[in-house]
């Protein structure tokens, strides 16, 4: 949408594929809103495990991605992303002494058995169901932008994209 206020010229045929990874995995897999976590789903887990939530909006649209003060559910996204367990992650030791690994399971339990029991996705969870289908478009060419700043997750993603692709270019 962005493009095409920057655009005007084209319309949305035009640049449909014009997207994000994380926008690429939601439509390719015939993504709702509805099926996307939102900040209040976080917050309710939570509130059922007895954690203080809150969940940076910032004015953009909802990502999918946990944006919290809540160090324990950032350790968790961040491990996913990152393709380690979060024990290996919370033995970085980049997290403050006095959080506890026994909370971080318990969280990550809930989040996981929440997430299913309401078919609720984040964008992590997108990217690893899009890299485990058959759902890719195919493609003429590909620009991957701002490629320094991908996870091993997304660059898994863009692989499966260019196996699928006659040219791709990395920016």
């Amino acid at each position: 949408e962005r493009m095409l206020k920057l655009f005007p010229q084209y319309g949305y045929r035009d640049l449909r594929h014009f997207q994000t990874l994380h926008s690429l995995a939601f439509t390719s897999l015939g993504m709702k809103k509805d099926n996307v976590m939102q900040s209040e789903h976080y917050e309710e887990i939570g509130k059922t495990i007895g954690v203080q939530v809150s969940v940076y909006k910032g004015g953009e649209e909802e990502t999918g991605y946990i944006d919290s003060d809540s160090e324990y559910f950032n350790l968790i996204n961040i491990a996913r992303i990152k393709d380690v367990s979060t024990k290996d992650e919370y033995d970085t030791d980049l997290y403050s002494d006095d959080m506890d690994y026994n909370l971080v399971e318990i969280i990550e339990a809930e989040l996981n058995n929440y997430k299913k029991s309401f078919a609720l996705y984040d964008f992590t969870d997108m990217i690893e169901k899009f890299i485990g289908s058959e759902l890719c478009p195919k493609f003429d060419v590909v620009f991957i932008d701002e490629a320094q700043d991908l996870s091993l997750m997304q660059w898994d993603m863009a692989r499966s994209i260019w196996n699928k692709t006659e040219d791709s270019f990395i920016a």
